[in-house]
């Protein structure tokens, strides 16, 4: 399992490489992939560990309270006070409620619209 405070750590450096990048203080002239090469070796930890995570940063992608919500998750079931099990549940019912209930929504107003 990930250590949520490296990630936690890591996720927080390289959002800030990205704003000095983006004002132009930080590999100045670089493309966005040009940034992210640079980035896979200044914070490695994320790209080697969580990609995902790494090219949401670069990104800009990255929702940071889900992030937060997910890291205060894992410290729980590190230390103990959150079972694994009712943990990727948590997960999995945010998730779904991010993800799948919009598009069943989507779908459920379709179906209405055309029936009428």
């Amino acid at each position: 399992m990930l250590d949520p405070n490296q990630v936690d750590k890591s996720v927080k450096e390289l959002l800030v490489k990205r704003k000095q990048w983006l004002a132009g203080s930080l590999h100045s002239g670089s493309s966005v992939e040009e940034f992210s090469v640079h980035m896979e070796t200044e914070c490695d930890y994320l790209f080697k560990n969580a990609l995902s995570l790494f090219k949401m940063c670069v990104e800009g992608t990255l929702d940071i309270r889900k992030l937060d919500q997910m890291l205060t998750l894992m410290r729980q079931v590190q230390s103990g006070q959150q079972n694994k099990e009712t943990a990727d549940k948590i997960v999995g019912k945010k998730l779904a409620d991010v993800y799948v209930q919009p598009l069943v929504d989507k779908l459920d107003a379709e179906k209405k619209n055309n029936s009428h």
